[in-house]
């Protein structure tokens, strides 16, 4: 390997392996946590039982929610093995290390590029399904993120390709047309993210807002409020834009590319937590999906046990107020005698069955 210490100082080295060591332990933690809730949302939702409508929609959204873990997972695997590649196989000293981690072999280098873009277009692959739903499968409201959608697949393609074929430095990270080409993509992954996240939590907020009881208190009506903004927000997978619009900032500043500059270390923390949030943050989101129709389904039962019951009373006490009418018949003289005594006997004895029944049920 070429000599680099007459061009990158020793506290530049120390930026960068220290970021790339750091960050690959980051990611290592927070794919963990990724694998339990993918985990965990794929149990709730097999073990649900599908209504007829969403029967067909459970292989797509099983795919959509796996082919994105599998690619985080891919993306774990590659940094793993550049970790170990660049301390052990070219750990010979502190230059060789360096040079190892910014000049990483081409071939893995393009792998990891695809396997990054394509999570965000998976990403917002789920963020559109989401929208489209929630607004009753209404086409024009997803078409614009279908637009930027199909933006984002051929600015990863090419990002990739790039990454594949440019010729790289010790004195950069990227050339001029691989940041270009990354901000680009930065840019409009965020602006799909933000449109759907926006449409996602003002359909959810203004639902709620329609649903909500009206003998609420002042202060149950604020608590509500902020519940259903934290809901909104957790199920419209905000904080995907927002660690999208971070990295979008940092691609269009020139220090954070810089070697020299003690910035440079912020982009591997912050690739390794996009990596991860672009695939959960949606199975979250969906796991909270399937947890609120559960609950749905046991809260209709509920009611329609007391409903029931209340009908039982409701018939008894209209009974009672057909026995009181025929009294007072009785006594204004209106109507045959015999027949208002026989209706009044079987009046008595239903309310006697009725009573008798509804005392069976509340033991």
């Amino acid at each position: 390997m070429a000599d680099t210490s007459s061009t990158i100082s020793p506290t530049a080295e120390d930026y960068t392996l220290s970021a790339s060591l750091n960050a690959a332990m980051l990611l290592n933690f927070l794919i963990g946590i990724y694998m339990m809730v993918y985990g965990g949302t794929v149990y709730l939702y097999c073990s649900r039982k599908p209504s007829k409508n969403h029967l067909n929609r459970r292989p797509v959204l099983l795919t959509l929610m796996s082919v994105p873990f599998t690619l985080a997972f891919v993306d774990f695997v590659l940094q793993w093995y550049l970790l170990n590649w660049s301390f052990v196989t070219q750990g010979a000293t502190r230059e060789t290390i360096f040079e190892a981690i910014v000049l990483s072999p081409k071939a893995v280098a393009a792998v990891i590029e695809f396997v990054q873009g394509f999570l965000l277009v998976l990403s917002s692959m789920l963020l559109i399904w989401r929208c489209y739903y929630l607004w009753d499968e209404e086409v024009r409201v997803v078409t614009a993120p279908l637009v930027l959608l199909v933006v984002q697949i051929a600015l990863a393609i090419t990002n990739t390709v790039l990454v594949g074929t440019t010729q790289r430095t010790l004195t950069q990270l990227k050339s001029d047309l691989q940041r270009h080409m990354t901000a680009s993509l930065a840019f409009v992954s965020f602006g799909a993210a933000a449109y759907t996240s926006l449409l996602i939590a003002y359909k959810l907020h203004k639902t709620s807002s329609e649903t909500r009881t009206e003998n609420e208190t002042r202060i149950s009506e604020a608590w509500a409020a902020c519940r259903r903004m934290s809901d909104a927000v957790v199920d419209s997978s905000s904080a995907v834009a927002l660690v999208l619009l971070v990295k979008a900032v940092m691609t269009v500043i020139g220090p954070f590319w810089d070697l020299e500059s003690p910035l440079v270390a912020a982009i591997p923390y912050v690739q390794a937590v996009l990596d991860v949030t672009t695939g959960m943050a949606p199975t979250i989101m969906i796991a909270r999906l399937v947890v609120a129709s559960a609950e749905k389904a046991k809260t209709t039962g509920t009611k329609t046990h007391v409903s029931r019951l209340d009908f039982i009373a409701h018939q008894a006490t209209d009974k009672s107020t057909n026995i009181t009418r025929l009294t007072q018949s009785q006594l204004t003289g209106s109507g045959g005698a015999s027949d208002i005594a026989d209706e009044e006997k079987a009046a008595v004895l239903d309310l006697k069955k009725d009573s008798a029944s509804q005392g069976d049920l509340q033991t």
